[in-house]
Formats: structure tokens, sequence, C-alpha cells
């Protein structure tokens, strides 16, 4: 589990309509908490299930304008998640699949008064992938597919986009001498 509170930014609010008041510079806090899992099957040395997820709640100050073009603020609540399988086998090969969800981040820059603090949009993937390990786990060599889905709360229209991504991951470091 994880959390974090602070002030993200701060914000000049005109809550006055009177156009020569001066404006009320307030903070916007946010908090935000976590919590992980991870799930390891592994039935003999050749063979491994992954199953892993995470979800993140963010509860934060957003300035807003209304009608009368005056500031206010207010709270609001966003959610993501995902959650994966991997399944290793034959020691070198490895297939998965992932979800995952978050609302809030249409591709806009993180500022107080963005679609990126909003908590009506919604942007959704689905990926698989399969792998290969030619050297135990110092190498790997994945190749993926991810498809992302846009909701926008106003019904603007977006459509999904696909991603084909080549991974190359590797590590370095010790490890006790053992037949692979």
């Amino acid at each position: 589990m994880s959390g974090s509170y602070g002030v993200y930014s701060k914000a000049d609010f005109y809550t006055s309509e009177d156009s020569t008041a001066l404006p009320e510079n307030k903070s916007l806090n946010y908090f935000y908490g976590g919590a992980d899992f991870k799930y390891k099957y592994r039935p003999d040395s050749y063979t491994a299930l992954v199953i892993q997820g995470e979800a993140l709640w963010n509860n934060c100050n957003v300035l807003r304008t209304d009608d009368m073009g005056l500031d206010f603020q207010e709270d609001i609540n966003t959610f993501g998640a995902f959650i994966y399988a991997d399944y290793r086998f034959n020691k070198i090969f490895s297939f998965g699949a992932k979800y995952d969800f978050t609302y809030g981040i249409i591709g806009d820059v993180p500022y107080y008064n963005t679609l990126a603090n909003d908590d009506k949009n919604k942007t959704s993937g689905i990926e698989g992938w399969f792998g290969y390990y030619p050297f135990e786990e110092t190498l790997a060599l994945r190749l993926g597919v991810q498809t992302l889905s846009f909701n926008y709360a106003d019904g603007t229209q977006r459509d999904s986009e696909t991603i084909i991504n080549l991974q190359l991951i590797f590590s370095l470091g010790p490890h006790k001498a053992h037949p692979f």
C-alpha cells in the first residue's frame, strides 16, 4: 500500500463579479492512495504463472469556472487500475495479457483547470504480448500489441489507438551460480 498528500498547485480564484477585486490565492491539495498485489505460481522450474494488479485512488481540489466567469473549487475523485497475467513455459517463452483504465488522462497537460483533472473522462487499454527469454532472467524480448479506447463524458468522439511495440529488457547484477 502507498499514499501521498500535499499541495500540487496554487491558483488565483476570481470569486467576485467586481472587475476591480483582487483574486484570492488558494492551495489546491491532493491525496493519492494505492494498493497492489502479486501472485506467482511456480509448479516446476520450467513453468510460472504471475498475476499482478494495482489500484490507485486520487482525491484532489480542482479549479472550475461557472457560467458567469466566477471561479470555484471542487473536490473530485479519480480512480485507475490494472491487472495482468503472464504465463511462462519451457522456461524461455511467455505470453500474457493486461487490462488497465484510468479517469482523467486524455492527453492534456496536468494543470489545475484541465481535462487531466477530470473525473468523467476515461481511458482504457487492453494489451497482449509474447515474450522470449534467451538468457533466463537477464534478457527478454517481448512483442506486444495494445489498444487504447477513450470515453468522453460530453460525447466527443475519438478513434481508438493501436500500438505495436518491441521491448528489449535486460538486467545486470549478481546471482548465485545454477544450471539453466
